[in-house]
């Protein structure tokens, strides 16, 4: 499947939204892997009151991806950062700015390298490895693949 940066953006706006939910709540941001699945979309819909959400739902193919994206941070995901764990910390805020600059860079129709990425936040990452494996950890969350994100190696 092929992500459009729209369907990127649309993601990454979902995991920060969650992020708000978490300190709206006084609680401490946790990013967890995108989940989205048929039943995760239609009861989002169901939960909006849309009338015609079944009949919707049974005219589109099933194969067929829909615009809908969820990030689910009730899931059990393999992969989570928590910023109340002090040795996550660092890890979360970098995944949040890589996150920022790639919501950016699709918003304005761009694509980049991976080490204008580190050029960029020279003064936070240590080396162009700790970059990179911000970059994967991104694409992870939104369980997109780093070109999705208009990011290729340098």
């Amino acid at each position: 499947f092929l992500y459009s940066p729209m369907d990127v953006i649309q993601r990454i706006e979902s995991v920060m939204t969650s992020l708000i939910d978490y300190l709206d709540q006084n609680k401490a941001p946790i990013l967890k892997s995108f989940v989205e699945t048929r039943s995760d979309i239609i009861r989002a819909k169901n939960d909006g009151n849309d009338s015609d959400s079944s009949n919707e739902s049974r005219s589109r193919p099933r194969n067929q991806k829909t615009n809908i994206r969820k990030h689910n941070a009730n899931s059990n995901p393999a992969f989570q950062r928590s910023f109340e764990n002090i040795s996550q910390t660092r890890s979360f805020t970098s995944v949040v700015m890589v996150m920022s600059f790639v919501h950016q860079l699709l918003l304005s129709n761009r694509t980049t390298t991976t080490r204008e990425v580190y050029y960029v936040f020279v003064t936070h990452f240590r080396s162009q490895r700790e970059c990179d494996s911000a970059i994967l950890d991104v694409a992870k969350i939104l369980d997109v693949p780093r070109r999705a994100l208009g990011l290729s190696a340098s």
